[in-house]
């Protein structure tokens, strides 16, 4: 039987980057992963679903190119080609993270883990059972769809994420439950390749956890595609028609009930973790997702776990940080968990960026704030490409002035975060972010103006 210093179960952006950082540090590591490397973000989540809006993109550059002189006539769209295209970055993509981990001496096993309580783990691989032993252990295993209890949720045409983005043609009607960040991305994507598209959405707005308005923001992109959306909407029943379409039976707030028909139904209201395989270790749960300390000690000592299967914040990027962190604990540091600051990001046109705290979230705490925006009608780089749509905003301490939170919407948002989130980190000012010289013409001007704007001293926008 071989033995490890660390093992890692389930190879997605957390886990196998755990792994790869337990071998940098001298572990013999072992990675056991079920499925394919990579996991739900690489495979069925944030890799695809760009590789899918990067057509999107384009057919919008193609409507700017027409305002400036381009004629590019007879566009057809072939769904088929672009899920090759999608297929194929992905297996680019999984043969690097095997790659990655080869390198690194990971030995990666293919099969399901199953936690024995000895500090063994039995793997179920298509050749048999093979055991390992291990010093540490890391929990990466993630989380799947929610499918919520709703009456004829079985009903055929009813999809997940996972199960939409392997669909080879086009739904010529598409309803989504749940219009957060899944929702209204599958929704831009499908409605460019020609579904009519309807969000249903429980909570009075899209994205809800987003700053209000960049939330309001949100509906105004989302209804502008042409995709109908119905907020503060709770749905009761499914029902399968004569033709094989779905019947979805929605309640209004005065209980009123309305029917919507598509020939798909995708499910986008959550996830739940996937704890399977680690029965034996008796490891404390709360609501199903794996309860870890500051230093992502679960109760059993020498058991870490991270990402989706903590529920934490399900982003990948998280993921991986805590990976990390969970691989040099691990090994002996002393790593505490901090998710304070936390970028995340909407890849609909125009994407959204945000991260810290909202303008709500603020005011609850208790925190004086000032704010800044600054509209990309404004921005000369936004002007000259055509993509002027979007406003960028900055919330700090009114005391200390401290930037407490950014919200961007607009071209190039999901990349200009990261400095917004580089400044918090360094606990900078309004100050500090004036005081950068930004380049020009860029996008990311508009971050300094939006922080000059908090002392109403914007330059490229007209004094009120």
């Amino acid at each position: 039987m071989k033995k490890y210093d660390v093992a890692v179960l389930g190879a997605g952006p957390g886990g196998y980057v755990s792994a790869i950082r337990a071998a940098q540090l001298g572990a013999k590591t072992a990675i056991i992963e079920k499925k394919r490397v990579g996991g739900t973000c690489l495979n069925v989540g944030c890799v695809p679903t760009k590789a899918l809006m990067k057509n999107v993109e384009i057919l919008h550059g193609l409507d700017i190119g027409r305002q400036r002189g381009i004629q590019a006539e007879k566009v057809t769209l072939d769904f088929k080609k672009a899920i090759k295209a999608k297929d194929k970055a992905v297996r680019q993509l999984t043969g690097g993270v095997e790659g990655l981990l080869a390198s690194n001496g990971v030995d990666l096993y293919a099969g399901r883990g199953t936690v024995k309580e000895d500090h063994q783990i039995q793997i179920a691989t298509e050749g048999g059972l093979e055991t390992i032993a291990y010093d540490k252990l890391i929990i990466a295993t993630g989380s799947v769809p929610s499918l919520p209890p709703i009456p004829g949720i079985e009903t055929p045409g009813i999809v997940t994420s996972d199960a939409l983005l392997n669909e080879t043609q086009v739904p010529e009607k598409l309803v989504i439950i749940g219009g957060g960040i899944i929702g209204c991305e599958m929704a831009s994507i499908f409605r460019a390749y020609g579904s009519k598209v309807t969000i249903v959405e429980m909570m009075p707005a899209l994205v809800s956890n987003l700053d209000h308005s960049i939330s309001e923001s949100m509906m105004g992109i989302i209804t502008g595609q042409g995709i109908e959306v119905k907020v503060r909407q709770r749905v009761i029943r499914f029902e399968q028609t004569a033709d094989s379409e779905i019947n979805v039976i929605l309640e209004g707030p005065d209980k009123t009930e309305e029917t919507l028909t598509g020939s798909k139904v995708l499910i986008s209201t959550g996830r739940k973790p996937m704890t399977a395989g680690l029965e034996e270790l008796g490891l404390e749960t709360e609501k199903g997702f794996v309860q870890i300390n500051n230093h992502l000690e679960t109760s059993r000592k020498g058991v870490y776990a991270i990402g989706d299967v903590t529920g934490k914040r399900q982003l990948a990027h998280v993921a991986s940080e805590m990976g990390i962190w969970a691989a040099e604990n691990a090994m002996g540091a002393d790593k505490k968990l901090d998710l304070n600051i936390v970028p995340s990001c909407v890849y609909t046109i125009p994407e959204v960026g945000s991260v810290g705290l909202s303008e709500a979230e603020a005011k609850e705490k208790g925190l004086e704030t000032v704010i800044g925006t600054f509209p990309l009608m404004a921005c000369g780089k936004a002007v000259a490409t055509g993509e002027a749509n979007g406003i960028f905003k900055i919330i700090a301490h009114k005391g200390t002035r401290k930037i407490l939170g950014a919200h961007l919407i607009g071209k190039s948002a999901t990349e200009i975060i990261a400095e917004m989130a580089a400044y918090m980190k360094m606990g900078a000012t309004v100050e500090d972010i004036t005081e950068t010289i930004h380049s020009h013409p860029t996008i990311s001007e508009s971050i300094a103006e939006a922080a000059r704007a908090v002392d109403g001293l914007c330059v490229h926008m007209p004094k009120i």
